[in-house]
C-alpha cells in the first residue's frame, strides 16, 4: 500500500545562492528577488556590497551558531527562480522538489525546507540546522 512512500523526514537544503537573503534590520531584500535590486537607480550603487561577509561572519563556525547566531542578514525562504541567470527564466529549482517530497512522505509536514545564509561556513549552517526545533 505504501511502496511509493516513505516514513522518513526530509530536509531540503538549497545549494549555494539558493536561499533568499534579506537585511534583518530593514527587511530589504539582498539576494533572490530580481535583477533591478542589484543597482540603486538613484545612486548607481549595487546592493551586492551588503552581502560581503563582515569579520564576524567570515569567522563564524559551529560554536558561533551555538553561542550567539549572527543576525545582520537572514535567510527567509528557498529561492523560487534563478533571477540572476535570465536564460533560465521559469526554472524553479526547489518548489517541485518540496512538493514531490511532500507527496511521497506519509506526513507532508515531515518535509522541512532549510533556507540558510549560503555566504557563511557549512559548519555554522549545520549547527543552526541541528539546533532547529522539530516541527510537530
Amino acid at each position: 500500500m505504501f511502496e511509493d512512500q516513505t516514513w522518513d523526514a526530509c530536509v531540503v537544503v538549497p545549494g549555494i545562492m539558493g536561499s533568499v537573503l534579506e537585511d534583518a534590520a530593514t527587511g530589504c531584500a539582498l539576494w533572490g528577488v530580481d535583477l533591478e535590486m542589484l543597482t540603486d537607480p538613484l545612486t548607481g550603487r549595487g546592493l551586492l556590497g551588503a552581502l560581503h561577509a563582515d569579520e564576524l561572519e567570515g569567522a563564524a563556525d559551529a560554536d558561533t551558531a551555538r553561542r550567539a547566531p549572527l543576525t545582520r542578514i537572514r535567510a527567509i525562504k528557498l529561492l523560487a527562480k534563478p533571477w540572476w541567470l535570465p536564460v533560465f527564466q521559469g526554472l524553479d529549482p526547489y518548489s517541485d522538489t518540496v512538493k514531490t517530497l511532500q507527496r511521497i512522505t506519509l506526513a507532508p509536514e515531515a518535509v522541512a525546507p532549510f533556507p540558510n545564509d549560503w555566504r557563511l561556513a557549512v559548519p555554522y549552517n549545520g549547527a543552526l540546522l541541528a539546533a532547529r526545533p522539530a516541527r510537530t
